[in-house]
């Protein structure tokens, strides 16, 4: 049976990353260096996250309501403090928005009914088909349950 091989790991040699992800990782160090330099003149008390800036337009997220509108009613202000820092000569707009942190959701699944002697005993014989030990306990595991 043929292994599965790494995604950057081929024909004997490390393939460099992919530039999609270094670009990624560019960005992602960009917005934490906007994090570092714009949070602190935001009003104090409120989870602030820096999602973009693009063509004069910072765009700043926040879990609470209240907090974006009252930023958004003070948006000239913030905007001139923002101004003064470096590389922020062009920003003329603030895009505030309400995000939502996820939370996960629990869901109530029926029992699964039980598995039929022909299933456990094809579970069997495929875990014995199998180099990788991991695998054949799992299936095993599984032909085992009532």
């Amino acid at each position: 049976m043929k292994q599965p091989q790494h995604p950057l790991k081929r024909d004997g040699y490390q393939h460099r990353v992919p530039d999609g992800l270094r670009s990624l990782q560019r960005q992602l160090e960009h917005l934490k260096k906007l994090q570092e330099q714009i949070v602190p003149i935001l009003p104090q008390g409120e989870n602030w996250q820096i999602a973009s800036y693009e063509q004069g337009v910072l765009c700043i997220a926040a879990e609470h309501h209240a907090a974006v509108s009252k930023l958004r009613y003070l948006q000239t202000q913030y905007i001139e403090q923002i101004r003064q820092l470096e590389g922020f000569d062009a920003l003329h707009r603030l895009r505030v928005i309400v995000e939502t942190p996820l939370r996960a959701r629990s869901v109530q699944h029926d029992p699964m009914p039980p598995l039929s002697e022909d299933t456990k005993q094809l579970l069997q014989a495929s875990a014995a088909l199998f180099d990788d030990p991991e695998l054949s306990e799992a299936l095993l595991r599984i032909a085992s349950k009532k």
